[in-house]
């Protein structure tokens, strides 16, 4: 059973574009459990940026910023 942070997350990856979609829901459903606190965080954080800067990390794979978001989008692609 899902936890409620699980959940949490799930439906924070409902962006309204389908490809970003995919890819964030995919990987929750399929990642977000065996990830270990500072990850999670990570993931969280990374949830918090607008969609543009997302689709762009992780689809188009053009590098993130210098902080410590490369290492969860690392995880993610």
């Amino acid at each position: 059973m899902a936890s409620n942070l699980d959940k949490k997350i799930l439906w924070q990856c409902r962006r309204g574009i389908l490809e970003l979609d995919s890819v964030l829901s995919s990987f929750v459903a399929n990642h977000f459990v065996k990830l270990n606190q500072k990850e999670k965080e990570l993931f969280q954080l990374l949830l918090t940026h607008e969609d543009v800067d997302l689709m762009d990390w992780l689809i188009n794979k053009q590098e993130p910023p210098p902080d410590s978001l490369k290492e969860i989008i690392d995880i993610v692609i």
